[in-house]
């Protein structure tokens, strides 16, 4: 079992007293050979939530989507009274993690930054097929490659991922740990996908991006349907 990071979380308990609780994410594979990524509580909740993971960054979305109704569709007393402060001591909306969410008509799409170019030596954490249509429109699957959140300094991560080929040209998302980076990196790829679609065209067969979540504020959100 993979520990891919660690984020401590608060909470106030009974006696009104602040108390820490840790929320790990995990990549492990099951005894059947299959990959599995897992949210894991340490005490006073030992409670786990573990989805199949042959797309390693929609199971991370979705266990980050999924942890808050699970507790409090369970009855956990405490759902409702965790917290998480970012780097710069603010209180984040769901613990910096995803909420289901319309996404707003009046949205607008943060500017796409530039390229950088790739170092070489990142660590991929995934590899997805997405629709694209090629040059006489049929539907063909385009490689994306989702790299490993890596810390940059002391107060900043960043996660990187590129379309393609594995040593093309770099984008990335920035946050203060390896979750709000890799969160901010979902967010811009989908944004960067669908700026490169053509205009209205519609995926049939393969996967598009639209289960990556989209940032407002500082909020990351998963545009829920009606």
């Amino acid at each position: 079992m993979t520990n891919l990071t660690t984020r401590t979380l608060h909470y106030v308990d009974d006696d009104g007293v602040m108390n820490e609780v840790s929320m790990s994410l995990v990549d492990f594979v099951d005894d059947d050979g299959t990959r599995r990524i897992g949210l894991r509580f340490g005490a006073p909740f030992t409670w786990k939530v573990t989805l199949n993971a042959e797309d390693a960054v929609g199971a991370i979305i979705c266990v980050m989507t999924a942890w808050w109704v699970r507790l409090f569709v369970g009855g956990m007393k405490l759902a409702n009274n965790i917290r998480w402060r970012d780097g710069q001591g603010q209180e984040s909306f769901n613990c910096g993690l995803p909420a289901l969410r319309k996404r707003p008509s009046d949205w607008v799409a943060p500017p796409i930054p530039a390229t950088e170019k790739n170092p070489g030596d990142l660590q991929l954490l995934s590899e997805l097929a997405v629709s694209f249509p090629d040059e006489s429109g049929i539907e063909v699957g385009r490689p994306l490659f989702v790299f490993v959140p890596q810390q940059i300094d002391e107060a900043t991560w960043k996660c990187g991922f590129t379309f393609d080929t594995k040593d093309a040209p770099v984008r990335y998302g920035t946050g203060d740990d390896w979750i709000q980076a890799f969160l901010d990196a979902a967010a811009l790829m989908r944004v960067v996908y669908d700026a490169s679609l053509p205009q209205g065209y519609c995926n049939h067969e393969l996967m598009n991006l639209d289960h990556l979540p989209y940032k407002m504020g500082r909020g990351y959100f998963i545009d829920k349907r009606e």
